[in-house]
C-alpha cells in the first residue's frame, strides 16, 4: 500500500542503507566491493535475486562472515555505541545498542573497526561478540576508534583515553572526518546523559582553532541547540562562553575585511 512505502522508504531507510554500505566498502576494500558486485550481476543477470544474494557473494570473495554482518546491520534497529577503556597497551571494547533512552536489550552486531594511533599502521578488526580485546602498540600517545568515521556505530572512550584525543586534536594530529565525528559522538552521548556537559564543554574547548566547515558546522550547531535547552538554567553562560571563543576564531581567520574579490 502508499502507507507501506512510505514507511519503507524514509530518510532513516535510505542514510542508514547508504551507511551501511560504505562501511561494507571501507571493510573489504573497493576492489573486492567491485568484485562481489559484479560476481552478484553475472549470476544473477536473467533471473531474481533477493537481499541475501548479494552478501552471500561478498561472503563469498572475502571468505568473511559477511551474510550474517548484514543480516544485523539490516534488521536490527538502531546501531551500537563501543564503551573502550585502555590497561597498557590492552583496549577493551563492549558493544551496546545507542538510543537516548534508558532501553536496555541484548542486540549485538559484528563490527568491523579500524583503530589508529600514533604509532605504527592502522588495525583494522571485527568485533564479533559484546565484548573485545585489542592490543595497541606500547608507547601510543592516543587511540582513536573508528578513525575515518567509516563504521556506523558511535564511541564512549574513558577520561582518560577522551582527553589524550582532545590533545591530539588540539595539535592537529586528527583528519576532518576524525574531528566532526569525536564531537559528534561527544555532543549525542551528552544528550542521552551519559556525559556530563561540563565534560563536553570542556572537549569542546579543543576546537578553539578549528577551520574546517564540517567540524565548525557540527560544534556550532550543537551548541546552540544545548542553549535552546538550558535557557532557563544558570550554567547557560558556560555555553555562550563556549560558542564566542569558536566564532573569534573563526572572525580572526576570516577577517572583517572584504578580500579582493570578494563580495561585501
Amino acid at each position: 500500500t502508499s502507507a507501506e512505502i512510505e514507511q519503507t522508504f524514509t530518510p532513516i531507510s535510505y542514510s542508514k542503507g547508504g551507511m551501511v554500505l560504505r562501511m561494507l566498502e571501507k571493510h573489504i576494500g573497493a576492489d573486492t566491493f567491485r568484485e562481489g558486485l559484479q560476481q552478484y550481476l553475472r549470476k544473477h543477470e536473467y533471473g531474481n535475486a533477493e537481499g541475501q544474494d548479494l552478501w552471500h557473494e561478498f561472503g563469498e570473495v572475502t571468505r568473511q562472515p559477511i551474510a550474517e554482518m548484514m543480516q544485523q546491520w539490516t534488521n536490527q534497529m538502531g546501531y551500537p555505541v563501543l564503551d573502550v577503556a585502555r590497561d597498557g597497551t590492552q583496549l577493551t571494547l563492549a558493544q551496546r545498542r545507542f538510543t537516548y533512552g534508558r532501553i536496555a536489550d541484548d542486540k549485538t552486531w559484528i563490527i568491523p573497526i579500524t583503530i589508529e594511533t600514533d604509532v605504527g599502521e592502522k588495525q583494522k578488526i571485527m568485533l564479533q561478540e559484546k565484548t573485545g580485546i585489542v592490543t595497541v602498540p606500547e608507547g601510543a600517545q592516543w587511540v582513536n576508534i573508528n578513525a575515518g568515521r567509516d563504521g556506523l556505530f558511535r564511541v564512549k572512550y574513558s577520561d582518560e583515553l577522551q582527553a589524550s584525543l582532545g590533545r591530539a586534536l588540539a595539535l592537529g594530529k586528527l583528519g576532518n572526518y576524525d574531528r566532526w565525528g569525536l564531537h559528534n559522538d561527544l555532543a549525542a552521548l551528552s544528550i542521552a546523559g551519559e556525559v556530563s556537559l561540563k565534560q563536553y564543554l570542556d572537549f569542546v574547548d579543543s576546537y578553539r582553532n578549528e577551520d574546517d566547515y564540517l567540524v565548525l558546522n557540527d560544534v556550532l550547531r550543537a551548541l546552540r541547540g544545548f542553549s535552546i535547552v538550558a535557557a532557563e538554567e544558570s550554567f547557560l553562560p558556560e555555553i555562550h562562553k563556549e560558542a564566542r571563543i569558536i566564532y573569534d576564531s573563526v572572525l580572526k581567520i576570516l577577517g572583517m575585511t572584504p578580500s579582493s574579490g570578494e563580495q561585501e
